[in-house]
């Protein structure tokens, strides 16, 4: 049997060729092509030293899994983080170079390091080079981790959300990606990790600022560049048991905002890769003012997976009358309603 079609493979889910995937990171979509990184251990089925894996897509359903584009060095092993892309050169190397923001999860060499935010570049999405002069952000607290970094147009500023500890987050801004000045401290009552900050437009066309954490909890409010105020109370948006440090793509074409998510906690047994990403989804806000909330519904790409529609009247179901769809795919996606 090959690679990919191994008997517990998932045929609609991001997985990686061989061993331990977890959280996604980096999510940009740069020169036409979508790009998606991940939390990979490269030697081993388990948690362990982390990578940067990298996978590219001309559709976000299609995946192709290339070199490893982040390495553990002398600083640590490369943990979370997100890309950008920089149009107007704000940090010297170009412009439209691809940065890449990660923490640098400390190191067992004496003398021992903290958690630190550093900076990596790439100018063609394929070779990834490290900032000469990380970290760009130093040691604040406990382990802080996972840095989100987004554009703020309005005033010319890169904004960075950090994880600290417990439920503690901070907000960070830079005019140039490389120095970083603390703006805000916040917390996300129950959640933890892997922050993700974005913009959407609720119904009434005003622009409102989402903030939520790993497990889901959100807030919406108002941003100005240098302050977050929330308008909600925390909300979840998604209620199963294996989403996870769910992340949205930046640069994204038509203004989309896409997000996929690790489903942690699966099992695929005597396989030679374990855990999967979701099916990426596409947000929005429904409602206005306080009383709004998030959408999300999986994109519209997914259609291209379809080759055959079969619809089947209303059916009674019981002991030897089955529900038996007229199609030897092996392969099917099946929406139904229950009536009783």
């Amino acid at each position: 049997m090959g690679e990919y079609s191994e008997l517990h493979r998932p045929q609609f889910h991001f997985t990686a060729a061989r061993n331990w995937i977890n959280d996604p990171n980096g999510l940009v979509y740069h020169d036409g092509v979508w790009h998606l990184f991940f939390q990979h251990n490269i030697e081993a089925p388990v948690w362990g030293k982390m990578w940067w894996g990298h996978a590219i897509s001309d559709d976000l359903i299609h995946w192709r899994q290339v070199e490893h584009a982040l390495y553990p060095d002398d600083m640590g092993t490369m943990f979370s983080g997100s890309a950008v892309v920089d149009h107007d050169n704000t940090a010297g190397f170009g412009e439209g170079a691809m940065l890449l923001f990660y923490t640098a999860a400390g190191s067992n060499v004496e003398p021992k390091q903290p958690f630190t935010q550093c900076l990596a570049v790439s100018h063609d999405g394929q070779e990834f080079t490290k900032y000469d002069q990380n970290p760009v952000v130093d040691w604040i607290a406990a382990d802080n981790r996972d840095p989100k970094v987004i554009w703020h147009e309005a005033t010319r500023r890169w904004v960075m959300a950090l994880y600290l500890e417990d439920d503690r987050y901070c907000l960070l801004n830079s005019p140039d990606a490389k120095n970083w000045t603390h703006i805000q401290d916040l917390t996300i009552d129950g959640d933890r990790e892997c922050p993700d900050f974005f913009p959407l437009q609720d119904e009434s066309g005003r622009e409102r600022w989402i903030f939520h954490g790993a497990h889901g909890w959100y807030t919406v409010g108002q941003f100005d560049g240098q302050e977050f105020a929330a308008e909600t109370e925390p909300q979840k948006y998604d209620h199963g048991r294996n989403s996870y440090a769910s992340q949205t793509w930046s640069n994204t074409p038509d203004g989309r905002c896409i997000q996929i998510s690790w489903m942690a906690g699966g099992k695929y047994p005597e396989m030679p890769f374990n855990q999967q990403l979701s099916i990426p989804v596409e947000l929005s806000l429904a409602g206005r003012g306080a009383d709004v909330s998030l959408r999300r519904y999986p994109i519209r790409e997914l259609e291209s997976l379809r080759r055959k529609t079969i619809r089947i009247d209303r059916q009674t179901i019981t002991k030897g009358n089955p529900l038996v769809p007229e199609s030897d795919a092996r392969l099917q996606d099946i929406e139904f309603t229950v009536h009783r």
